[in-house]
């Protein structure tokens, strides 16, 4: 008998398929061993697993440090809209004015790579606490029907209380799609926040290469989200920098250019190539 199984990626898939074996055995009758070992191979899975407050602490520093971030932003921003301008006259305004761009831009996306980090694990704290409520009721179930199928044991096929088994069958199959619901809901909520981690983090990290000040968000999240298998931190500091630098004409012609791509990869070379020198004039 099983004792130890992890969740893995197909266990939802496994647990139906035992599920579907009780409700469609010839009959309606599945003999009592057949179906305690179904309920024993059910219940040796793993429950959800996750420290809920120690997570929980987790989400309250990436809250706090979006709420950080939206302090810093709005005061960077508050600079940049009225006080520099009050405070500096000449070259001197143009060169603080481009810094404070450059930071403020940063501090914007360190804001949202915390708030999409928070709300990851928010949705994955939710998820947990729910997917337990659920395997944990399907766990219930399954140890009903396997005390009632354990007096069964010993009792001959025609002489079992119909009634009593099409109860223990509706509870087994219950319990195992319970169980099969939490372990999916977990599947789906992990992969789904591990990529928005994944997002945050390569969004924060990339604030920190993307040079100049003329790229609206649309543009700035298009080149943060670009494969850096495919094109280098260095190669998005260039193309960043180059872009800053055109003339409102030539931006404007790029940005056609990127908007029209015919594929992701068509728009990356064009980036790549702004990085490189080799847009055709």
């Amino acid at each position: 008998m099983p004792t130890d199984i992890p969740l893995q990626d197909d266990t939802a898939q496994v647990v139906e398929g035992l599920a579907n074996e009780i409700d469609q055995a010839p009959g309606g009758y599945v003999n009592a061993a057949t179906l305690r070992n179904i309920i024993d191979t059910v219940l040796a899975i793993h429950a959800p697993e996750g420290d809920i407050a120690a997570i929980k602490k987790v989400r309250a520093r990436y809250l706090a440090s979006w709420r950080s971030m939206q302090d810093t932003h709005n005061e960077l921003g508050q600079v940049l809209a009225s006080d520099l301008d009050d405070s500096w006259r000449g070259h001197a305004a143009g060169s603080a004015a481009q810094a404070l761009g450059g930071l403020t831009k940063m501090s914007s996306n360190l804001e949202v790579a915390f708030k999409s980090a928070y709300e990851a694990m928010d949705a994955f704290t939710t998820a947990l606490m729910a997917a337990r409520k659920v395997d944990n009721e399907g766990r219930v179930a399954l140890r009903k029907a396997k005390s009632v199928a354990d007096r069964m044991h010993y009792t001959k096929p025609e002489e079992v209380d119909q009634e009593k088994l099409r109860k223990v069958l509706a509870d087994a199959s219950h319990g195992c799609r319970a169980v099969a619901k939490a372990a999916s809901t977990m599947q789906q909520v992990a992969e789904h926040n591990y990529l928005k981690l994944v997002y945050a983090s390569r969004w924060g990290a990339l604030s920190a290469h993307i040079q100049g000040d003329k790229m609206d968000p649309l543009t700035y999240s298009a080149l943060a989200y670009i494969d850096p298998n495919l094109m280098s931190t260095t190669d998005i500091r260039d193309a960043s920098s180059k872009y800053s630098k055109m003339t409102n004409e030539e931006r404007k012609k790029f940005d056609e250019m990127v908007k029209t791509a015919p594929s992701p990869e068509a728009s990356r070379k064009l980036w790549q190539d702004l990085a490189e020198d080799k847009l055709p004039r």
